[in-house]
């Protein structure tokens, strides 16, 4: 079943969590070379190799793209794109 349509931000995009998650999934396809259809949304960030500099840019789009800031210590505490997805869409 699909996710609602979620306003994650005053101004921002409508995205659905799974449109959320394809983003995050696409970005992270782009940082390693794998296709993201390949990468596990389960898996900790860092078993693809992303170094903290990276996640924090991941961080810092994604919150450009909701319209909301999205503090780089977060990935640590949810540090996979399912556990950050939940996070950010009020879903954990």
């Amino acid at each position: 079943m699909a996710s609602p349509p979620l306003e994650v931000g005053p101004g921002s995009l409508v995205l659905s969590a799974e449109e959320l998650r394809r983003w995050l999934l696409d970005r992270v396809s782009q940082h390693t070379g794998i296709p993201a259809g390949d990468l596990d949304p389960d898996a900790n960030f860092t078993s693809f190799g992303l170094d903290s500099l990276v996640l924090a840019g991941l961080c810092h789009d994604m919150g450009h793209l909701i319209g909301r800031e999205i503090p780089e210590d977060i990935i640590w505490e949810h540090p996979s794109t399912n556990a950050l997805i939940a996070h950010v869409t009020g879903r954990s």
